[in-house]
C-alpha cells in the first residue's frame, strides 16, 4: 500500500487520497508503534471543525441552486430555428419566425429587414427579468404585408443591455398571387333590390394588376391598378329587382404583372321579402310615443319566426289611431330579412305589440303590451294581405324587394 501519510501530520490523511474519494480504502498510519486502521465516516481530522458543530447563521451556504433564478450574467448566444433558409412566403398572414437565444439577461430583439429595422414585429417566450441562462425559444411574429415580391433578408439581433449583442439571419422570398377578399355582399341580399358590391384585392407588386368581376358568368366590370400592395378595390352597384329569386355567384378573377391570378367566387342569394305597408293600431303607451313591433309566429307550432321593429321600418308608428304608411320587414334573431323562400308552405300568425323592454329582433318579452293577436293565415297570403283584428285597426302587408343593401 502506499504511504499516504501527511509529511508533517502522520495520523492525517494525503489530500490525494481524499480527493480520489477513497475514505475507506485508505488507512491512517501512526508510526513505529502504532496500528494502521480504516477512517470512517466520522474520522476528525486536525484543526478541522468537528461535524456536529453549529454553523454561523451569516456563514455562506454551499448549496447548488436553480440558473433560472440566480444565473451569472452571460452574453447573448442566437440562433433562427425556422424557417430554414429560402423558404417561399406566399400569403399575407404574418410571418413566424421562431428562435433559439441563450444568455443572461437577454432584454431586447430587434428585427431587420434588408438592412432596416422594423418594428412590424411582436415577441412571445421571453420570460420577465429575461433570464434566458438555459435557453429560451423565442417567437416573432412579423407582419410583412408591405414586403414586395423578391429575395429578402430577415436579421434577428438579441442584446442584453450591456453591449453585448448576438445575430442571426435567414433569407426568404416573396410570391403571391393577388389576394382578393369579397367585403360586399355577404351570402344572403333578400329584400333588396340594389346591393353593392366591394372587392379588395391585395398583391406584393410591382407591376399592374388587372381583374374582372363577372354576375353569373357575364362579365359585369374590369379593371387595373398601378399598385395593390396597400390594397385596391372594386366597387359596382348591383340591381338585383329583376333576378329571378334564388341563388347568384359573383366571381372576381385578378392577375399580377408575373401572370400569376387566382379568382374567389361569392354565392349570394336573392328574394322577395314579405313586409308591412300599412299600420294603424288603437293603442297608447301612457308616457309618449309608441314602440309598435310586430312579430310573426308559426301557427302550427308557435315558434317564433321573427319580428319588425323600430330598427326595421316601424320607428314612425308614435301615436295610436293613425294610419302609417312603412315598409316594416320582418328579420330573424340575428337580424338577417325573413325571405319568402323560407316562409313557403307554412301557416303563420301576427302578433302586434307595444314594446316596453327589449326591442326587436328579441321575442317579445312578459311586460310588453299585446295589442292584437291576428288568427292562422297562410304565409303566401302575406303578398296581398289588408286586414284588421282586436286593436289593430289597419295591416297592411306585400312581397318585394324594398331595401338597398
Amino acid at each position: 500500500m502506499a504511504d499516504l501519510r501527511h509529511p508533517t501530520h502522520p495520523a492525517v490523511l494525503s489530500c490525494a487520497c481524499l480527493a480520489a474519494g477513497l475514505l475507506g480504502a485508505c488507512t491512517l498510519d501512526f508510526g513505529d508503534d502504532g496500528d494502521d486502521v480504516t477512517p470512517d465516516a466520522r474520522v476528525v481530522f486536525p484543526d478541522a471543525p468537528s461535524p456536529d458543530a453549529a454553523v454561523p447563521t451569516d456563514a455562506p451556504i454551499d448549496t447548488p441552486t436553480d440558473s433560472r433564478f440566480d444565473a451569472p450574467p452571460t452574453p447573448p448566444a442566437l440562433e433562427i430555428l425556422s424557417p430554414a433558409e429560402n423558404t417561399l412566403i406566399t400569403g399575407h398572414d404574418n410571418v413566424r419566425i421562431d428562435v433559439r437565444v441563450t444568455g443572461n439577461p437577454v432584454v431586447g430583439f430587434q428585427l431587420a429587414i434588408d438592412g432596416t429595422t422594423t418594428t412590424a414585429l411582436t415577441l412571445s417566450g421571453l420570460p420577465p427579468g429575461g433570464d434566458c441562462y438555459l435557453g429560451c425559444d423565442v417567437i416573432v411574429s412579423w407582419n410583412a404585408d408591405t414586403m414586395r415580391e423578391g429575395t429578402h433578408v430577415a436579421t434577428i439581433t438579441a442584446n442584453n443591455g450591456m453591449g453585448d449583442m448576438a445575430t442571426d439571419a435567414v433569407t426568404l422570398r416573396f410570391e403571391d398571387a393577388p389576394e382578393i377578399t369579397f367585403q360586399r355582399p355577404t351570402g344572403e341580399v333578400r329584400g333588396a333590390s340594389t346591393v353593392a358590391i366591394q372587392v379588395a384585392v391585395v398583391d406584393r407588386g410591382p407591376g399592374n394588376i388587372t381583374a374582372a368581376l363577372s354576375i353569373d358568368g357575364v362579365t359585369a366590370q374590369s379593371a387595373t391598378w398601378a399598385d395593390c400592395i396597400l390594397g385596391c378595390t372594386l366597387t359596382r352597384s348591383w340591381n338585383t329587382s329583376t333576378l329571378t329569386p334564388g341563388v347568384h355567384t359573383l366571381s372576381m378573377t385578378a392577375s399580377d404583372a408575373a401572370g400569376r391570378t387566382s379568382t374567389v367566387t361569392q354565392s349570394v342569394i336573392v328574394g322577395d321579402i314579405p313586409y308591412v305597408s300599412q299600420i294603424n293600431v288603437n293603442a297608447s303607451d301612457g308616457f309618449g310615443t309608441l314602440e309598435v313591433e310586430v312579430h310573426m309566429y308559426d301557427a302550427a307550432t308557435g315558434v317564433w319566426l321573427g319580428c319588425s321593429g323600430d330598427e326595421y321600418g316601424l320607428a314612425n308608428v308614435a301615436v295610436g289611431n293613425t294610419l302609417y304608411a312603412v315598409t316594416g320587414y320582418f328579420v330573424d334573431a340575428l337580424s338577417r330579412p325573413l325571405g319568402v323562400d323560407q316562409l313557403a308552405g307554412r301557416n303563420v300568425r301576427l302578433v302586434v305589440t307595444e314594446d316596453d323592454y327589449i326591442e326587436c329582433p328579441a321575442t317579445p318579452h312578459s311586460t310588453d303590451e299585446i295589442i292584437a293577436q291576428g288568427p292562422s293565415i297562410a304565409a303566401a297570403s302575406l303578398a296581398t294581405l289588408s286586414t284588421s283584428f282586436g286593436n289593430a285597426l289597419q295591416l297592411t302587408t306585400r312581397h318585394g324587394r324594398p331595401l338597398a343593401r
